[in-house]
């Protein structure tokens, strides 16, 4: 039940692949932690990215459009379009 013992457990996977399964164990056990889902979302884009993996880009884009769908300011708005975007083109 503590959520900062999951984050750590998270963020202590050396690879990408990996911190991206613990990550979306944590949006799966605490699903309103924002936090959380961010941190997903990086790490998903990450390993879409690196390896060129439609998977985690699919999961990359759901995340952050979800967390899109529950901003609050211009500012987060701005951010998740802009990244939104640029995901959007990539080419696997």
């Amino acid at each position: 039940s503590n959520r900062a013992a999951w984050h750590l457990w998270a963020l202590t996977e050396p690879s990408p692949r990996g911190r991206m399964t613990r990550w979306h164990q944590v949006t799966t056990r605490f699903p309103a932690d924002k936090l959380a889902h961010a941190a997903l979302a990086d790490n998903a884009t990450s390993v879409a990215s690196a390896e060129n993996d439609p998977v985690a880009l699919k999961l990359a884009l759901g995340t952050y459009e979800m967390l899109l769908a529950d901003a609050t300011t211009d500012q987060e708005r701005v951010a998740l379009t802009s990244s939104l975007g640029t995901m959007r083109k990539w080419k696997f």
